[in-house]
């Protein structure tokens, strides 16, 4: 691989986004294979294309956001979000259970929960969003 690849990639990057944090790096493989390994840092603010556009991830995809899709996600991005608490390691014995139930009861009420995810246990549920039980 190129020498200047990291740094063209970091420069691509910035180029074509807003509020997008990446780090990449060479990596070599145990045979001696190289490849380019891209880490997106989480960020606090919306990120978009350098023209303005919003896109949502989910899984393997991505889908432009138009209208109140891009308001919402304004709005909840401030919020803390659910996929940090197992990297902060919040044990989930010292859950709040008027929260527990309040996250619970708002997945079930929304309409963009899938009816295979709200007929789930508030456990399961927990096990769904990745919220694992923390070993002290």
């Amino acid at each position: 691989m190129p020498a200047d690849l990291v740094e063209k990639v970091h420069k691509r990057i910035g180029e074509l986004t807003v509020n997008v944090t990446a780090a990449a790096r060479i990596c070599t493989t145990p045979c001696g294979g190289e490849y380019l390994e891209v880490r997106v840092s989480r960020s606090h603010s919306p990120a978009s294309t350098s023209d303005g556009k919003y896109y949502l991830r989910v899984s393997d995809e991505s889908k432009p956001l138009v209208g109140e899709e891009i308001q919402r996600l304004l709005n909840e991005r401030s919020a803390q979000p659910w996929e940090t608490l197992t990297s902060l390691q919040a044990p989930r014995e010292q859950a709040d259970s008027a929260k527990l139930a309040a996250f619970a009861g708002g997945i079930r009420a929304s309409d963009r929960v899938k009816a295979s995810v709200k007929e789930k246990s508030d456990k399961e549920l927990l096990d769904h969003y990745f919220w694992r039980t923390v070993s002290s």
